[in-house]
């Protein structure tokens, strides 16, 4: 069991802190890591939160109002994480223009594209023989996709949907406001 496997529980009820616990390994994830272990008087370890976690029915509520009452240092260690991850896509594409990479990169990225759409053309319209694995073609074709989102995701960028989730979660309303305006249903 690792921080990740405690992120993904945790971003149920407080999906910013099980963000940062799920991300990148760092200062941010070891901040939230101290603070939810705080929290539940535990060991600050995936295994002795995670068992805290399941040991305690009120640990979803305690968690979303963690979440709430330490909401700046949260989103200060999400920004953090954030920065690091674009710094990092930064300098390897700027190593590749620093390189000279970026006409062999855009030349790969032009033949990667026409091989397949060129093998997903022969499928699609001439068929595969019948001697043919079709699983394996089913394993290529979708590797293939997989590859070409890759493609996309480095010359144009795939940060954009995350910003805007962090956008909407900042401004979402708290679990505690909600559950007044409804007249204190649950």
């Amino acid at each position: 069991m690792d921080w990740k496997d405690v992120g993904k529980t945790i971003s149920k009820a407080a999906p910013i802190l099980g963000a940062v616990l799920g991300g990148p390994v760092g200062a941010a994830a070891g901040g939230a890591a101290s603070l939810i272990a705080s929290l539940f008087g535990c060991e600050d370890a995936p295994a002795a939160v995670m068992q805290a976690i399941q040991h305690d029915p009120q640990a979803m509520v305690r968690l979303k109002e963690l979440e709430v009452q330490h909401r700046t240092d949260i989103l200060k260690w999400k920004t953090a994480q954030i920065e690091a991850e674009v710094a990092d896509r930064v300098s390897a594409r700027q190593a590749s223009v620093d390189g000279g990479d970026r006409t062999r990169l855009y030349w790969l990225t032009i033949f990667l594209v026409a091989v397949i759409f060129a093998f997903h053309y022969v499928v699609f319209f001439w068929g595969v023989g019948d001697n043919i694995d079709s699983g394996m073609v089913d394993r290529l074709l979708g590797s293939m996709g997989t590859l070409l989102g890759v493609i996309i995701a480095f010359w144009f960028g795939a940060s954009r949907s995350s910003q805007n989730s962090e956008t909407l979660l900042y401004h979402s309303t708290p679990l505690q406001n909600l559950t007044k305006q409804e007249g204190g249903k649950q």
